[in-house]
């Protein structure tokens, strides 16, 4: 199944969510901030002042309510959006891992859950 979003066609839905994380570009040790604005099964929104080219293997850390442990993923980025205003960059999961996607399945069902005001 396939969501149009905008102009962008999503194979998975994706889900409103303000978590920080940390990431890194290639194989940089430096770390940079940002902040999730939105996630899927797929990918993600990452709002931050550090833009990575297209095409950068990103290393994301999260710390997720869902979670007792951060959620390490890999991602490439996909597209960049440098305006002032939600400046941040789109990325697709690469090689996620089960636990990786059951960590991501539960923070999606969590957002999803409050989205909903608590109603299943």
């Amino acid at each position: 199944m396939v969501e149009r979003s905008g102009r962008h066609f999503r194979r998975a839905p994706r889900r409103g969510v303000g978590l920080p994380v940390e990431y890194r570009c290639g194989r940089s040790r430096l770390r940079h901030r940002g902040r999730i604005c939105d996630v899927s099964l797929g990918g993600a929104f990452v709002e931050a002042d550090h833009l990575p080219e297209v095409g950068t293997e990103v290393r994301l850390s999260v710390r997720a309510p869902t979670s007792w442990e951060r959620i390490e993923l890999r991602g490439q980025v996909r597209w960049v959006r440098p305006q002032a205003e939600g400046r941040g960059f789109g990325i697709r999961f690469v090689d996620l891992t089960p636990p990786e996607a059951r960590a991501l399945h539960a923070l999606l069902q969590a957002a999803s859950y409050e989205a909903s005001g608590g109603e299943p």
